[in-house]
């Protein structure tokens, strides 16, 4: 203590970062009897905090001292003691703070910054199991990015898995095993797989019972619950791949079991998951699977919304014959519609996956069956979609000219428009796009002025047509929140370009805090990633100065 203290004559937060030093001076001071001075240390001097914290890469070190301290407090306590307990308890609620400023993005910001160990800190110091297991997860995924394995991560975040409930653990098990599919781990997959299993059908079996003895009156905790556990039970579905080898029979099982446990909900809403677990599956290759998943739908408009969905997925993946005959099953149960709104949704995307197959005819047919006007207008859009893809670009503004409903049409002229600057079509492009800044500009009604504004700048900054891009953003000036969005699609179209200057001089001009927060962020990885690490790092503690001004709306802080 005598040798450290003359090396810190203006104070012990001028101590050397010798690795020890700060990390272990707490602990000194209080074996040593100099409690009294441990206190002062870590309630008034704003300046040890800050220097702990940047030699020991986070706040971690400093919530053990602080530990520490709390822990010789015990009662009964005298009026001074409480007073200085309270004001440990105030510098925990100090150092909270800074840690809940920190979401996953910024995690990942911190390690793409090579601020990993600051990164873990913050996220180990989460208030729950919960947060700090995501917190490990995306760290270990933006680590794996940069091609540095960190099975300890993953271990880490496996403990906490052991305290957590119900159906918070069984998707925490399904992200870890998500984040090991595609690397050869020194942890047992099937060992995780297995627990998840177990886990899975405890909560099955909960829920089945609370079901059984539940009255007959609507609870909406319980409606809750189901439903988070069909989703659940949705990301568990492409996991059977990962798992276990196609033909292995432990997989078909589980899948049995699986669809099982749906069907004894016995209730039609559910179908709607059936319909998502199915386009889940196909997306996964799955197709074989995907297809007995939809025969359980007995809904008549979700069965054609399920099998276009499939067609369409199945085209992507260059199985034309099995889109047709997709597509051929969901045609024949279109005589048996009744008219509703959802049997008109359905057939939009009926008249969509038909257009892709190529049956343009059949899909125009389809079309004239709809009598929404708001779903007309997106069936019209869908159309002009399917022929910007076949690049008959003619064809596409067509349909688009058909479109009554202004925000429907709007939209349809973005696609197009995009479609025609990525295949070099510049001069139509242009064309188009006076089309649409006058669509945006005709919007009668002003609440959604501002949000087609930014709409457009981002269509204009995505397609590299960055002065006019500009010269819209002075249209939303009234809407400071929405021109902040569309200052962030121009950053970013600009970072894309290389020009990080002039990215910095228009993202400047953002007057809302959230989005100028977020515009710093892009703006830090482009320039860590040009080697520019000092300057990135003034630019993110900037950004979480600005942070902190982000006042009223807790969902955005």
């Amino acid at each position: 203590m005598t040798a450290y203290a003359k090396c810190c004559p203006n104070g012990w937060h001028t101590g050397q970062n010798d690795g020890y030093f700060f990390e272990n001076l707490a602990y000194h001071l209080r074996e040593s009897g100099r409690k009294a001075e441990l206190y002062t240390l870590l309630t008034q001097s704003p300046d040890w905090m800050d220097a702990k914290f940047i030699a020991c890469q986070g706040d971690a070190a400093y919530v053990a001292d602080l530990q520490l301290a709390i822990n010789d407090f015990a009662d009964p306590l005298n009026a001074n003691q409480l007073i200085t307990l309270i004001k440990l308890h105030t510098a925990r609620q100090v150092v909270n703070r800074r840690i809940s400023i920190y979401n996953n993005d910024d995690l990942i910001t911190l390690v793409c910054l090579n601020r990993e160990a600051e990164a873990l800190n913050y996220a180990r110091l989460r208030h729950n199991d919960k947060e700090r297991f995501y917190g490990l997860i995306v760290i270990y995924k933006a680590l794996n990015k940069r091609q540095t394995y960190t099975p300890e991560i993953l271990k880490e975040a496996w403990k906490i898995t052991e305290s957590m409930d119900k159906l918070f653990k069984v998707e925490a098990l399904w992200h870890l095993l998500l984040s090991m599919q595609k690397i050869n781990s020194e942890i047992d997959f099937k060992k995780i797989f297995s627990e998840l299993n177990k886990e899975f059908y405890k909560v099955v079996q909960s829920l089945f019972e609370n079901k059984r003895h539940q009255s007959d009156g609507y609870s909406l905790v319980k409606q809750k619950e189901s439903e988070i556990f069909l989703n659940v039970f949705i990301k568990i579905g492409i996991l059977y791949d990962y798992a276990f080898d196609n033909n292995n029979r432990k997989k078909v099982n589980f899948f049995e079991n699986f669809i099982e446990a749906l069907i004894e909900y016995n209730d039609l809403d559910f179908e709607i998951y059936l319909s998502t677990l199915a386009t889940a599956l196909a997306n996964t290759a799955q197709v074989a699977e995907a297809l007995r998943v939809s025969k359980l739908i007995q809904q008549n408009w979700l069965k054609i919304k399920t099998l276009s969905q499939l067609s369409k997925i199945a085209i992507k993946k260059g199985l034309q014959p099995v889109a047709n005959l997709l597509i051929t099953e969901a045609q024949k149960i279109v005589p048996s519609l009744d008219g509703s709104f959802r049997s008109e949704q359905a057939l939009v995307e009926l008249v969509s996956a038909t257009a892709i197959s190529g049956d343009i005819q059949q899909a125009e047919e389809f079309l004239l069956m709809i009598e929404n006007a708001k779903l007309h207008s997106e069936a019209l859009m869908e159309l002009s979609i399917t022929f910007s893809l076949f690049q008959n670009f003619s064809k596409s503004e067509e349909f688009i000219q058909k479109i009554e409903d202004k925000q429907i049409r709007r939209n349809a002229l973005s696609a197009l428009a995009v479609k025609l600057a990525q295949s070099g079509h510049q001069v139509k492009a242009t064309l188009l796009l006076r089309e649409i800044r006058q669509e945006a500009l005709s919007l009668e009604d002003n609440f959604y002025l501002p949000s087609a504004l930014s709409g457009l700048t981002k269509l204009l900054a995505q397609s590299n047509f960055l002065d006019e891009a500009q010269k819209v953003i002075e249209f939303i000036k009234d809407d400071p929140e929405q021109q902040g969005y569309a200052f962030n699609s121009l950053v970013n179209s600009l970072i894309q370009t290389g020009d990080l200057k002039q990215a910095e001089k228009i993202a400047r001009q953002i007057s809302d805090k959230y989005c100028f927060c977020q515009t710093l962020k892009d703006l830090t990885i482009a320039l860590y990633n040009q080697g520019k690490n000092k300057h990135a790092i003034m630019l993110i503690n900037e950004a979480l100065e600005a942070a902190k001004l982000v006042k009223n709306e807790p969902y955005r802080l």
